[in-house]
């Protein structure tokens, strides 16, 4: 795997294709890393990104299973190979930007599951409740997207383990459109940031080369990690 940082060039063009990507959102950046694979161009998507701020401009990291090209008119590129040594035990500090869901059914008696967004379900439940306090609306929100990352069975399945509950640096719902589907796409992506033990170091290891959570093709799912 090959782990890359991405960033606009300093010309005309780039300023256009960012301007156009800040005004039509999180499926316009899928399509910019796409620019990064040009002999590709009917490959299924291999890679993970994470979109970045710098300042009034933007940039991605990105993980994939081939190194992009450097030949690029939109982006400079600087690429790395990826293949972390982990240990049982081992604490790393992460960062992670996730869409958290999770499947409920409505009623005891139906067959199939609906998928709700944790923070916005949360919300939804409150003022249904009659709160109206946007404070406490939001603590409850906060509190179910940490809620969702700490849950034991998903740690499990991931193969680390976190102790402290990690901050949410940053959340955001989304409206986007998607070539195809008719109306927008909402989801809410969550910027964690926190520290974890690795329990199983091969299964985290492919959690971290599969992404973790859904709407991967919208920025989410990519962990990073660094040694502390």
């Amino acid at each position: 795997m090959y782990l890359s940082k991405v960033s606009f060039k300093h010309s005309q063009f780039a300023r256009e294709q960012l301007i156009k990507q800040l005004q039509n959102g999180a499926y316009t950046s899928h399509q910019l890393v796409w620019q990064l694979f040009p002999d590709q161009p009917d490959k299924k998507r291999d890679f993970l990104f994470r979109e970045e701020r710098i300042g009034a401009s933007i940039g991605f990291y990105l993980l994939s299973s081939e190194p992009p090209s450097a030949a690029q008119e939109l982006f400079d590129v600087q690429t790395k190979p990826f293949n972390p040594v982990l240990t049982q035990g081992m604490k790393l500090g992460f960062r992670l930007t996730a869409n958290p869901t999770v499947s409920k059914k409505l009623n005891p008696d139906d067959k199939r599951s609906k998928r709700f967004d944790v923070m916005m379900h949360a919300k939804k439940q409150l003022q249904q409740q009659g709160e109206t306090d946007k404070k406490r609306i939001q603590q409850a929100m906060t509190e179910a997207a940490q809620g969702w990352l700490m849950d034991e069975k998903r740690q499990r399945d991931f193969g680390f383990r976190i102790d402290i509950v990690p901050d949410i640096v940053a959340s955001e719902q989304h409206h986007t459109a998607k070539k195809g589907i008719k109306g927008s796409i909402q989801f809410t992506s969550v910027d964690y940031q926190g520290v974890l033990t690795v329990t199983d170091p091969e299964l985290f290891k492919a959690k971290l080369y599969e992404g973790i959570g859904r709407a991967k093709a919208f920025g989410c799912g990519l962990m990073l990690i660094r040694r502390i």
